[in-house]
């Protein structure tokens, strides 16, 4: 059964029905329908090859995380979680978000790379409780 919650993500080509809205920077707010049954990677024509290529929000099947984006010119890696937070973590080598679109549980990279590693981070919009 579809599950809806708010994510930041763009228009997907995996087809999951989505309604477009504006945040600041550019990014867009969204209305996402995650159907638990399907991969992990809700968009099944990217690639981590290509995803590092920037400037796209790819929506995945998560506990904790509902869509990833990478800024390889900035090294800015865009998480946003299920309850609708969304943090910017800066100064993210390309294999590591390379590697975090591999993980097998996004939640626990975000916590053992991004956290415990320091780097730095902003929260960019608050979730609900």
């Amino acid at each position: 059964m579809a599950r809806s919650s708010k994510n930041i993500v763009p228009q997907s080509r995996a087809g999951a029905g989505i309604q477009q809205g504006e945040l600041k920077g550019g990014l867009q707010q969204a209305e996402l329908h995650i159907d638990k049954t399907a991969p992990r990677i809700l968009d099944r024509d990217i690639n981590a090859d290509e995803w590092v290529k920037g400037d796209q929000w790819v929506g995945v099947r998560s506990s904790n995380v509902a869509a990833i984006m990478y800024k390889p010119e900035d090294e800015d890696l865009f998480v946003t979680f299920n309850n609708g937070s969304i943090y910017q973590y800066v100064g993210v080598p390309i294999e590591i978000a390379h590697n975090m679109f591999n993980a097998s549980s996004l939640g626990k990279y975000v916590r053992q790379i991004l956290v415990k590693r320091g780097f730095a981070y902003r929260k960019i919009k608050q979730g609900q409780t």
